[in-house]
């Protein structure tokens, strides 16, 4: 860090990095420093290189019992809610607000909302998974199959589009054919059985499917939280196989019956 530069002149030592990091108030709710970091960065933007999209999740914390040296007090936390800013048309991303054991609200979302449009920063949409807390912020704001979108709190002429988390909407998906099933529009029944006779054609060294295994189908608990699983089980191939499977089980069943 010390090492001369141009002109002979060190680097501040780490202790005095340390020092002035120290300054920068990083309090739980609205990243007010930041807002005002990115305020005086938007005069070197253009209009679109300021559009801006919201997205947040909530992720486990150490919940064992710790110190905070800056404001001095014993802490525990399980849950921390982070959310983060990113541009549509730059390559970069700053969170913006956190805070521990807090749900997303709709009152806090909208608060940041117009700290980042006061900043110059235009939001246009907002990504969350699916989970029970956020599907409440959804509902509130009557997102379904035909609105995505609510009223922008700092312009009644604007809208803030609403996306699902792709990965988390696969597993969701994944979980719910495998525990429920679907019915297609032809009646086609698609379920965990399904892929379990697919897995279950492969005979002696012909192996049809190689890439569909018991491992994909029979999946419980942390194995749940994994995106690829899902992913490979959802795949293209896999999907057109177990449709037309089913169709075929289902005229054969039909000429059974005749």
């Amino acid at each position: 860090m010390r090492r001369p530069v141009c002109n002979n002149l060190p680097l501040p030592a780490p202790r005095t990095l340390r020092r002035w990091v120290h300054r920068f108030t990083c309090s739980p709710g609205l990243l007010h420093d930041v807002i005002e970091i990115m305020r005086d960065y938007d005069s070197d933007l253009d209009t679109m290189s300021r559009l801006c999209a919201l997205s947040f999740d909530e992720m486990s914390s150490d919940s064992r019992f710790s110190v905070d040296p800056v404001s001095d007090k014993i802490v525990s936390h399980s849950k921390v809610q982070l959310e983060m800013a990113r541009e549509l048309c730059e390559k970069w991303k700053q969170p913006i607000f956190y805070d521990f054991d807090a749900p997303m609200t709709t009152e806090i979302l909208e608060s940041i909302i117009i700290a980042l449009e006061s900043a110059g920063f235009p939001d246009v949409s907002m990504t969350s998974d699916l989970g029970g807390e956020n599907r409440s912020i959804w509902r509130k704001y009557w997102i379904g199959l035909k609105k995505s979108w609510f009223i922008n709190p700092c312009d009644k002429s604007r809208r803030i589009y609403i996306f699902a988390d792709i990965p988390h909407m696969l597993k969701l998906i994944r979980n719910h054919l495998l525990d429920d099933g679907f019915v297609t529009n032809n009646g086609t029944v698609i379920d965990r059985r399904v892929f379990q006779s697919l897995v279950n054609s492969a005979a002696g060294e012909l192996i049809v499917f190689p890439k569909l295994t018991h491992h994909l189908i029979e999946v419980t608990g942390a194995e749940r939280m994994r995106i690829r699983p899902a992913a490979q089980l959802l795949s293209s191939l896999h999907t057109t196989l177990a449709r037309k499977f089913s169709l075929l089980n289902r005229k054969s069943h039909s000429l059974s019956k005749q």
